[in-house]
């Protein structure tokens, strides 16, 4: 939108109430003296016209220039204390509570951060009130907060509270509405419980969710088209060599992985990586060089998927320890790194846990099954957030340690199927998703994988809404609950609408069913209905206030009711992730 001119421009509403109602109790309301401008300036209203909340809506339906005080930062930013005058007596007085209560309209949070703070004159030092992180640029922002420890700490001796208002920038100017105090004197053991009202919320879903939906290939689009895809892909995929990070023993330059994670960072993206030592085609494997070069180290080269095809000594100590030291130096980096996903690992061709041809020989170009053990029980031990799959091949007994033994099989790994859609999918490909227990798997860790390319056929039809070979690629990813699904050529075949729609049948699926408010707190319940659950840390927030507790691992058709320390008149609500990048939000549906 066009920003609006400095006298259409924004207005902050600041009240500063007490909480609780007392039985035997007195109230004195004040309203702000004098303010001081440490930097910056302040338009000519005078500040009584702070007394009345008369702003609301956006800055077009409602921006009386009479009706706020407008501020303006310097070449910095603005600092300015508003000061309440109160009775003295109130410094002693048994005060139960004080409430802040806002409503703002300015710049949004990711161009300019407005901020309110009380003075706590006990400490001598500013205490957080709120922000502008979830207001929305340029409509009018109702707040409230409540502070009952020691609210005496914001009365100074000659009976002054300030109140600070801040930016960190001088991007934009904002303004004032009304500002007001009211402080109680009484017992808080006669405080009238809560009042709890019903909160109307209307929210869409209206694009595909961080770490869910069809993925392209970081390297094979142009950048152009990978930035206009942010309603309808949200992951991008991308193979990585070992050999381009290890440059010695111990020795790691992890330049490269830092380019590609910014590169898809930068366009709003998360990474799914896969570390892969052989490549159908390639003589040269991924292993690194100073392996290469010792003396009884020996590499074979021999005919894969029709080409000339380099595989690893995996019977050389030196490969297998290094190997399991990388990926401790990996995951010492980037375990709780936002810009990655997801973790494919594996072995073999692409390392997708198999072999074709030649055959997989355990112990010699493909790892021996206690060395298999050994790796999956080393990631579990060094990844703790970053969670990690590997293919639906390793269901395969005959060159897999996994099947049949419990302690593998009850490692919280995802799986990936390379080959999704394809037409004998109800066989091979079933049988092997079983073997792993995969209605039990996703509830702890990403189901994902890429669509078939067995034949030109399956890439160009296997998104149809009419699906292919008697099923839909809903009912398939609802089936074995999908997170994601490699689809790199899929623009080629199908609409950037399919895509979303295709996108959206993944993952999770959040809906907020009921939204409760008190003055001092939200109940929020949310149900999940998606095919999957999210599996990083997200958290109902209100005000900016989050939940303790986490929506991480909220089953499909569950449902979860969460209080946070947060109300209000008019209390906003988000889902807040630490594990995103810039640009990425979690929606949900509400209707109420």
């Amino acid at each position: 939108m066009t920003r609006p001119t400095s006298h259409f421009i924004s207005s902050l509403l600041v009240t500063v109430s007490l909480l609780f109602q007392c039985t035997l109790s007195m109230a004195e309301v004040v309203y702000p003296t004098d303010v001081r401008i440490v930097r910056g300036s302040i338009s000519g209203q005078p500040l009584s016209v702070l007394n009345q909340l008369q702003q609301s809506g956006s800055s077009e339906q409602n921006n009386d220039w009479n009706a706020y005080v407008e501020v303006t930062p310097d070449k910095k930013r603005f600092n300015g204390h508003f000061v309440f005058e109160v009775d003295p007596a109130y410094k002693q007085a048994a005060i139960s509570a004080i409430r802040v209560a806002t409503n703002t309209l300015a710049a949004g949070y990711g161009e300019q951060r407005w901020s309110f703070q009380l003075r706590d004159f006990q400490a001598k030092r500013w205490v957080w009130v709120y922000g502008n992180r979830v207001s929305t640029p340029w409509h009018w922002y109702q707040r409230e907060k409540v502070f009952k420890d020691n609210p005496q700490r914001f009365i100074n001796q000659s009976g002054s509270i300030k109140l600070r208002y801040i930016s960190n920038n001088n991007a934009d100017v904002s303004a004032i509405d009304f500002m007001q105090v009211e402080i109680v004197e009484g017992d808080s053991d006669n405080v009238e419980p809560n009042q709890w009202k019903d909160i109307s919320i209307q929210s869409r879903i209206n694009k595909v969710q961080p770490m869910t939906g069809l993925v392209l290939w970081a390297d094979s689009h142009n950048n152009t088209l990978l930035k206009q895809t942010d309603e309808f892909v949200q992951l991008e995929y991308a193979y990585v060599r070992p050999s381009d990070v290890v440059v010695g023993d111990g020795q790691y330059d992890w330049s490269s992985v830092e380019s590609l994670l910014n590169d898809i960072a930068s366009r709003g993206k998360q990474a799914i990586l896969r570390w892969y030592y052989v490549y159908p085609g390639r003589v040269q494997t991924a292993v690194p060089s100073y392996i290469k070069g010792l003396a009884d180290y020996s590499e074979t080269i021999e005919i894969s998927e029709g080409q000339r095809t380099g595989f690893p000594d995996w019977s050389h100590p030196e490969l297998q320890q290094a190997h399991l030291d990388f990926y401790t130096e990996f995951a010492r980096r980037y375990d709780y790194d936002p810009r990655i996903a997801f973790l494919q690992v594996g072995f073999g061709l692409w390392g997708e846990y198999h072999i074709y041809d030649p055959e997989a020989r355990l112990g010699d170009n493909f790892p021996s099954k206690p060395y298999q053990a050994k790796f999956l029980q080393h990631l579990s031990l060094v990844f703790k957030e970053l969670k990690w799959s590997v293919s639906i091949d390793a269901g395969d007994s005959s060159f897999s340690a996994i099947p049949g033994e419990s302690s593998l099989l009850n490692l919280a790994f995802g799986n990936f199927d390379d080959s999704f859609m394809h037409q004998q999918h109800n066989q091979y490909n079933e049988e092997m998703w079983n073997v792993l227990g995969y209605w039990q798997r996703y509830k702890t860790a990403p189901h994902g994988g890429e669509l078939s390319y067995y034949s030109s056929f399956d890439q160009r039809h296997g998104l149809d809404e009419a699906g292919m070979y008697g099923r839909t690629y809903e009912e398939l990813s609802a089936k074995f609950h999908i997170s994601y699904m490699i689809g790199n050529d899929q623009p080629s075949y199908q609409t950037n609408a399919r895509i979303k729609s295709a996108g959206l049948a993944n993952g999770y699926k959040f809906k907020i069913t009921e939204f409760k408010a008190s003055s001092e707190q939200s109940k929020v319940t949310v149900v999940n209905e998606g095919v999957a659950p999210i599996y990083y840390d997200a958290f109902i927030t209100v005000n900016e206030v989050r939940s303790s507790q986490s929506l991480k691992g909220l089953l499909p058709g569950q449902s979860l009711t969460v209080t946070v320390n947060s109300g209000g008149v008019n209390p906003v609500l988000t889902i807040e992730s630490d594990r995103l990048v810039q640009g990425q939000k979690i929606g949900f549906e509400a209707n109420l």
